[in-house]
C-alpha cells in the first residue's frame, strides 16, 4: 500500500470513527441524580422527573429530582419503610409498610415542591460528546479557511500569467484519487446531513453539514494549488490544507535520487546542503505529470 493511499485509509478510518460517535452522541450523556453516600435504587423516571427508594433516614423513603429545575423533594416521611416507586405525570405511587402490612400509596407532587435539606447536595455532572465534536468541527473549518485564504495571498498565482521574475512557474497537479476522495467525503457527510434533518436529528444533521463543508474546503483546495510548483529559485511543496507549505530553494538542492520498483519510479529523495531530506512520492502526483516532474527535478541539479 502506497504512502498516499495509507494516508486516504486513515482519514476515512478516522472520519467513521466520527460518524459512529456522532450517531451515539444522544446516548453517551451521563448524569448523576444523588450523590449521597446512603443507599439510592428502584428508580422510574416519567418526563422529568424522576423518583426513586433513599435510605438516606435510616430507613426507605421516597425521593424525587426534576431533571429541568434540579430540585430535589423528600416524598415520603413516615418512619417506617417505603419503597419501589412508579410515576406517571405528577402521581408517584409506591409500596408502604406504615400499617406494617405492605400497602400501596400516592402522592401528588405537582409544584411547588418542598425541598429538603441535606449535606450532600445532589449533583448534576453532564458530559455530551457532541459539544466536543462541534468544537473539534468548528476549530478545523475556521483553521482550514484561515490557510486556504493564507495561501491564496501569499502562494496564489493566475495561470498563463508570468511571475515578477519573468518565468512561468511550473505546477505538478495532484492525482485524481487523492483529490477526489475528499469530494467523495464531502458528499458522504453531505448525504448524512441531510438524511438526520429529514429525520428531525438537528444537530447531528448540522454537525454532518459541517463535516461536508471542511472536506468541500479541501477539495478546492486541492484544485487550487499543485502538489508541487518550481519557480525559477525555488520548489514549493503543497502538502495538504492546514500545513504551510514547505519552500527550498534551488540552489540549496545537492542531490536528488530517484528510487524505482520495477522500472517504475515510486520516489524522489532530495538532499539538502543543511543535511535535510524530502521526499517526494509519485503516487500523489498526477500519471501526466510525473515524468516532466523527474526531468525538471534533474534540470535543478544539472
Amino acid at each position: 500500500m502506497c504512502i498516499k493511499t495509507r494516508k486516504i485509509f486513515v482519514i476515512m478510518s478516522c472520519m467513521l470513527i466520527i460518524v459512529v460517535f456522532t450517531f451515539s452522541a444522544e446516548g453517551s450523556r451521563e448524569f448523576i441524580i444523588t450523590a449521597h453516600e446512603s443507599k439510592q435504587y428502584s428508580p422510574a423516571i416519567h418526563g422529568d422527573a424522576v423518583v426513586w427508594t433513599d435510605n438516606r433516614n435510616e430507613n426507605s423513603d421516597i425521593y424525587g429530582l426534576n431533571l429541568s429545575t434540579r430540585e430535589e423533594v423528600q416524598i415520603t416521611t413516615n418512619p417506617e419503610d417505603q419503597k419501589d416507586p412508579a410515576i406517571y405525570g405528577d402521581i408517584v405511587v409506591w409500596e408502604d409498610n406504615r400499617n406494617e402490612n405492605w400497602d400501596i400509596y400516592g402522592a401528588d407532587i405537582s409544584p411547588p415542591y418542598t425541598l429538603t435539606s441535606f449535606k450532600s447536595r445532589t449533583r448534576t455532572i453532564p458530559f455530551d460528546f457532541s459539544e466536543i465534536l462541534w468544537t473539534v468541527s468548528i476549530v478545523l473549518l475556521v483553521y482550514s479557511l484561515g490557510s486556504y485564504i493564507w495561501c491564496v495571498k501569499k502562494f496564489g498565482y493566475t495561470p498563463g500569467r508570468l511571475s515578477p521574475s519573468g518565468i512561468q512557474p511550473k505546477d505538478f497537479r495532484r492525482s485524481t484519487l487523492s483529490t477526489l476522495s475528499y469530494l467523495a467525503l464531502a458528499g458522504l457527510f453531505a448525504l448524512m446531513g441531510f438524511l438526520s434533518l429529514t429525520d428531525l436529528e438537528q444537530p447531528n444533521g448540522l454537525l454532518f453539514i459541517a463535516y461536508s463543508a471542511f472536506f468541500v474546503l479541501h477539495f478546492i483546495w486541492n484544485k487550487k494549488f499543485p502538489s508541487i510548483r518550481i519557480t525559477h529559485d525555488e520548489i514549493i511543496f503543497f502538502e495538504t490544507l492546514g500545513r504551510f507549505p514547505t519552500v527550498v530553494k534551488q540552489n540549496a538542492i545537492q542531490k536528488i535520487n530517484v528510487q524505482t520498483w520495477t522500472d517504475f519510479p515510486y520516489k524522489a529523495e532530495l538532499l539538502l546542503s543543511d543535511g535535510k531530506k524530502i521526499f517526494i512520492n509519485f503516487s500523489s502526483i498526477d500519471k501526466k505529470d510525473r515524468e516532466d516532474l523527474i526531468q525538471a527535478l534533474t534540470q535543478v541539479v544539472s
